[in-house]
């Protein structure tokens, strides 16, 4: 008889990608109140609240022309509106990237998120829940969902953010084409992909008020 974690390791595997990478309100309050370096935030800020990519933040430029310049992969530029409520988390950015390599930034953003992710109990170094790694080295298979522990892990990493961005700008109603421009997405397929619908969420969807026409009275 077959062990179920055996038989559902895909499907985990998938539900990875579209769910534990998404973070949740309470998780990004959770990392921000645990970072260890207050530099860090301005950075998480962009991420949660542009859906912008490290590289991005780091490269990113406020023009002339009151546009914030967006370089994104292949040589792409894509321009946004800077809210005003990020205008003092720009200049912060501004001042502490001066100097620094984009590489050496970029990784330690993401070393500060899981650092600071640890903390808080929402990182999820393989991404079925398990958090016992005290005992378990690089490379060894989780006891739950048997997949290889990773110290960056695969879950809830600073690129959910991301995720969380697309996801929470649909159920707010913005067409799937303009969040596909917004976060520079080449194909609407991949702005698919970056979906995390919440249990919450389509259950409200399929209330009783929400749910009626869907269903025959007889």
């Amino acid at each position: 008889e077959r062990d179920m974690l055996y038989i559902n390791k895909k499907d985990m595997r998938e539900n990875n990608v579209h769910l534990e990478r998404y973070i949740s309100e309470d998780d990004y309050h959770k990392v921000c109140a645990n970072v260890d370096h207050e530099w860090l935030i301005p950075y998480f800020r962009f991420g949660y609240y542009l859906g912008l990519r490290r590289e991005e933040i780091v490269k990113m430029q406020l023009r002339d022309d009151g546009k914030l310049w967006i370089y994104g992969k292949r040589g792409m530029v894509r321009k946004l509106q800077l809210p005003k409520a990020l205008f003092d988390d720009y200049a912060k950015i501004e001042a502490h990237r001066e100097g620094k390599s984009i590489q050496s930034l970029c990784d330690e953003i993401s070393r500060g998120w899981c650092r600071s992710a640890k903390k808080s109990k929402v990182y999820l170094p393989c991404g079925c829940g398990f958090d016992d790694w005290s005992q378990y080295k690089r490379g060894d298979l989780c006891p739950n969902c048997r997949q290889p522990f990773h110290p960056l892990g695969n879950g809830k990493t600073f690129h959910g953010t991301r995720h969380s961005f697309v996801t929470r700008s649909l159920e707010r109603g913005v067409s799937q084409v303009v969040v596909s421009k917004l976060v520079g997405h080449k194909n609407l397929s991949t702005t698919e992909k970056y979906q995390s619908w919440s249990d919450d969420y389509i259950l409200n969807k399929l209330s009783s008020k929400k749910a009626d026409g869907l269903v025959d009275d007889q």
